[in-house]
């Protein structure tokens, strides 16, 4: 029988599906032996009387009934057509309307009929089977009495049908409805993500989700074409791609209108230079407000909004007025439902990015990397050849220009491959030059928002590609048109064909290093994340130690960037930054460490990994002052104070620490500093104190490893790395620094801890396995002292190992003591709600908890206790633990320490 529940999940399903109808437009199909259009228009009008307002209950129901018997005739007449589909929709959407004025056994028997011929319907009429394809699916499982659970599923399996049709969205957002109902967090998790991730973008999804949905906060992504006042046109998020945008929404109607536009002037003025901002005036006014901006000293770009308050861009990403809506360098934003408009200050300084930050997206956007790799031949005299290149100057240096030096630089590369070209028409490997000025106008275009220097780019490689070319010299040329293309495209799939037909065009699989990173990089513009990961995944595998590439390659790596990658700029309590920086049970780093030669202060060479002498090391790359009589400058607050937030003394300090603690005296602390003066560097490191091995960089940010290890501010906070034994690198803080993660760089120093913590576990295991348990028994005594509270639960497993490691010994009185300790610490681990701050309060802790629902894991910590006790001689006691270990068990919910239990529960000792 069906439940009351299960009736209002029905009745709440069609009108979700009334709802729908309406809020995402239907795409027209395109037919190629149809049924008369004229008929189907005709039936179209006749629908539309139907349905109006002014019709009778009688002249309704025999306008549907007569639409119902047209469409069958039609049909009979062109069972085949190809545009089938669109009749058999109109005809459900007219008998669906009818059984609702007349609920009868013959309507509800030619409404299912309907609906599952149009269930038939061809993934290109998606949008239109979706609603026929519910229906069937509510029908079967109200006749088999479904549970909630059943409904999620079969919702979840539904939705999984349309993604990648024209229907998705629309399944998505009906899923997000009907979802609520269910009580299935994890696929409603899903739904959003699938909407966050494929229509951050679609203004009508966007709008459908501020109305209907729960949402505390939209991830969306900033789109649209907008005209300026002087003529031009921008398209966003590609003509601002790598630039902090602000959007400014206003009305000089509305009262308050100057106050906020001062306040925001003041605001802006904290960040010279950062932020790019856009004027959208309400009002219609003939010069967009513009006079009204300089009035205010505002130099904003105007932005024309035709039908102000009824744009769609204001109706999508507003919400009111005054407002501003923050943009990042990928275009994306955040929507808060609940805002309070007008509330000032509007910028968040956690959410500004780092200046190198947004130079380096910059710089890769417009595709610096390619002509870094070009095969330099000569096709001109070397003078115009090292002037040309000299205005694309090398990571990190690139990174390290201001906006306006990296435009002059772009100009000037423009004006000189130019001059070189007319003066040498005739020069041999003259598309060395050519390429150079393609991607000297992607700079101008996106540096000075000028699309003009677009099509000049385009213009430039469509000559270039009607000529005979290397392979390696259409890598460009087919960028710039894939840039153009994508900026053209409306939907992801036409912006993802682009971007594989770049590929394809360039070689497929045999295509160049250069085509494989640069679609990586068009990836991101078409605004995909998984086509991004596909090529980034595929260009490290193929060419990830390549020379000519190590910036680029760099940049994939960069756990910094991969967080921030097609994602609004975030807070910490929305994006747990703390954790991902720590990366503590996130896969782990595997990569070695590329073998670099150092030199000491006293000119001894130093390799690494070779010589880290089978030690934790911790490398720090710093880099001195500019002024060599300098030290390490203060950070001073927002008002010119010193403050204590000085980045590159904490992290020095903190790896002094750590190495100071190590229980085992393994780690090393190498500072290598970026510059060739021993005496420098040993005058800073007398001067702060710092006692640790130092050793200079060679060449200094021209050396090779600064791009090929990603260096990139190591002035203004250093680039960690922490070394395993074996050489290969357990965690990596980039230069860049979290700025949304609070009192940073502090995770810095849990990073630091937490990943010599997994490896010493590890290494202890290591030790087991070889036989050596007085060396494991002593590892597992480490890495640090005990510290409380137990903020990354290695207390369990180490007590664990080290209760192992004593009966290998045995050492029957120690792993008891030993095993004691690791079911308290594996008790408390569960029971978070306790922190306890001494040896003390923690073993008062652990005999508080009550386990209600004891975990496996812990069952098997009492049964190693069990098997201590039997050895001692305490049988009784014995049998105790054995017992309380039968009783009925829970999993132990997965993670990184779980799985190391199992590894020494598992290890082999003789019994």
């Amino acid at each position: 029988m069906t439940t009351k529940r299960q009736l209002s999940i029905i009745a709440y399903a069609g009108l979700l599906l009334a709802v729908l109808a309406t809020a995402v437009a239907q795409p027209a199909a395109t037919p190629h032996a149809p049924v008369p259009e004229i008929d189907i228009t005709a039936l179209r009008e006749d629908f539309a009387a139907a349905v109006g307002e002014n019709t009778s209950s009688v002249a309704r129901r025999r306008k549907l009934k007569n639409i119902v018997r047209d469409g069958q005739a039609l049909l009979q007449a062109s069972p085949d057509a190809s545009n089938r589909y669109v009749l058999l929709n109109l005809m459900f959407q007219s008998q669906k309307r009818l059984l609702a004025i007349e609920n009868t056994e013959r309507n509800r028997t030619v409404f299912f009929d309907l609906s599952g011929q149009l269930a038939q319907a061809p993934d290109d009429y998606a949008d239109l089977r979706l609603e026929a394809d519910l229906m069937l699916s509510e029908k079967e499982l109200s006749e088999d009495n479904a549970t909630l659970e059943e409904r999620a599923e079969a919702l979840g399996k539904l939705m999984d049908r349309y993604r990648g049709t024209p229907g998705e969205a629309k399944s998505l957002l009906m899923g997000a409805l009907i979802v609520q109902k269910l009580e299935a967090p994890e696929l409603e998790d899903a739904i959003y993500d699938a909407l966050d991730e494929g229509f951050s973008d679609d203004s009508e999804v966007i709008d459908f989700r501020r109305k209907f949905l729960k949402i505390g906060r939209l991830d969306v992504t900033f789109a649209g074409e907008f005209a300026l006042t002087d003529g031009r046109a921008l398209k966003f998020p590609m003509d601002t791609a790598g630039h902090l945008c602000l959007m400014v929404f206003w009305s000089k109607n509305k009262p308050g209108f100057d106050t906020c536009l001062d306040t925001w002037k003041e605001e802006l003025a904290r960040y010279p230079g950062l932020l790019d901002v856009f004027s959208f005036n309400l009002d219609e006014l003939p010069d967009g407000g513009e006079s009204i901006l300089r009035e205010h000293g505002l130099d904003w770009t105007v932005i024309k909004l035709p039908g102000g308050r009824q744009h769609q861009a204001y109706r999508t990403y507003a919400q009111g007025d005054p407002t501003a809506v923050l943009v990042n360098e990928y275009g994306m934003a955040v929507i808060r439902p609940e805002i309070v408009h007008g509330r000032l200050p509007a910028i968040d300084e956690g959410r500004i990015s780092e200046p190198r930050y947004m130079a380096q997206l910059q710089s890769l956007f417009i595709g610096d990397f390619m002509v870094h790799a070009l095969t330099i031949e000569r096709p001109v005299s070397k003078e115009w050849l090292e002037a040309i290149q000299g205005c694309f100057p090398l990571a990190p240096f690139r990174y390290r220009l201001t906006r306006e030096e990296a435009l002059e630089n772009y100009r000037k590369a423009e004006k000189l491959c130019a001059e070189a070209i007319e003066a040498n028409p005739e020069a041999e490997h003259l598309w060395v030059l050519r390429n150079h000025r393609m991607i000297a106008r992607l700079g101008i275009w996106s540096m000075d928002f000028d699309p003009g220097a677009l099509n000049r780019a385009v213009e430039e490689a469509r000559l270039a590609l009607a000529t005979d070319l290397p392979p390696e010299a259409e890598v460009i040329p087919r960028f710039c048109l894939a840039k153009a293309a994508i900026r053209d495209s409306d939907t992801e799939a036409d912006r993802e064909s682009v971007v594989t037909a770049f590929l394809k065009d360039c070689g497929g699989d045999t295509a160049p290093p250069s085509a494989l990173a640069a679609a990586s990089i068009l990836a991101l513009d078409a605004r995909s994340r998984d086509l991004h990961e596909t090529y980034r995944n595929l260009f490290l595998e193929k060419h990830g130690e390549n020379p000519e590439f190590y910036a680029f390659a760099a940049f994939l790596r960069d756990r910094h960037h991969r967080f921030r990658i097609l994602t609004p700029n975030h807070n910490r309590r929305e994006r747990g930054t703390r954790g991902y920086i720590v990366a503590h049970g996130y896969e782990p780093m595997t990569d070695r460490l590329p073998s670099i030669q150092l030199k000491s202060l006293d000119g001894a060479t130093l390799s690494l990994p070779e010589e880290n002498n089978d030690r934790l090391t911790y490398l720090l790359f710093v880099e001195p002052p500019a002024d060599p009589e300098a030290d390490f400058p203060v950070v001073l607050d927002r008002n010119g104070k010193p403050t204590t937030n000085d980045p590159i003394r904490q992290v020095m300090k903190y790896a002094h620490d750590l190495a100071g603690q190590h229980v085992n005296k393994g780690i090393d602390v190498i500072a290598a500093f970026l510059c060739d003066d021993a005496g420098r560097v040993g005058s800073l490191m007398k001067k702060n104190g710092w006692t640790c091995q130092a050793a200079l960089v060679p060449g200094g940010l021209g050396n090779p490893m600064v791009r090929q290890l990603g260096i990139l501010s190591a002035d203004r906070l250093p680039n960690v790395f922490v070394i395993r034994r074996n050489g290969t690198i357990a965690w990596r803080g980039s230069g860049l620094p979290y700025k949304t993660e609070f009192g940073f760089p502090f995770a810095y120093l849990l990073a630091m801890k937490a990943n010599v913590e997994v490896c010493d576990v590890e290494y202890a295991y290591k030790a087991l396995e070889k036989g050596d348990f007085k060396e494991a028994s002593q590892l597992f005594s480490g890495p640090f002292p005990l510290a409380l509270p137990d903020r990354y639960g290695w207390l369990a497993p180490r007590y664990h190992g080290q209760a192992v490691a004593y009966m290998g010994l045995m050492d029957w009185p120690a792993a008891l003591e030993a095993i004691d300790k690791a079911i308290d610490a594996h008790k408390l681990r569960h029971f978070r709600g306790r922190r306890s701050k001494n040896l003390e309060d923690w073993r008062k802790d652990a005999d508080a908890v009550i386990l209600k629902k004891p975990c496996d894991t812990i069952a098997d910590l009492w049964k190693t206790k069990a098997m201590i006790l039997e050895k001692l001689g305490r049988g009784e006691e014995a049998a105790e633990w054995e017992n309380l270990a039968r009783q009925p068990l829970e999993p132990d919910y997965p993670s990184i320490y779980g799985a190391f239990h199992e590894k020494l529960t598992s290890f082999g000792l003789p019994h």
